[in-house]
């Protein structure tokens, strides 16, 4: 298990995390794959996901077996909004950023 964007948080800036975003199957979760592959093992870590359309972001978890397949894949549904909070420096508002998923994967 992988935190979560384990690619990247893209915090840094307004626009940083439509750059890090990859598509699924992509580049990021090939690696992914040869490393379950590799170790006999599942692996599920989410990372910011292209959607259909390029202007649609997800927080996406794919869920990777032992021989490296895509298991699933879970769009996350409830987005971290917080703001006016006194333990964090700024507003954090993912629903500004990345689209929530319509359904929970069992």
């Amino acid at each position: 298990m992988l935190p979560e964007v384990w690619t990247g948080t893209g915090f840094s800036s307004a626009e940083v995390y439509k750059e890090i975003a990859d598509t699924i199957p992509g580049p990021s979760v090939e690696r992914l794959q040869e490393k379950a592959r590799e170790h006999d093992m599942y692996v599920v870590g989410s990372l910011y996901e292209i959607g259909e359309k390029p202007s649609v972001i997800y927080n996406t978890a794919p869920v990777i077996g032992p021989s490296g397949e895509i298991l699933s894949k879970y769009r996350k549904t409830h987005l971290f909004d917080a703001s006016g909070r006194k333990d964090l420096p700024q507003a954090v508002m993912e629903s500004e950023k990345v689209t929530p998923g319509a359904q929970l994967q069992v």
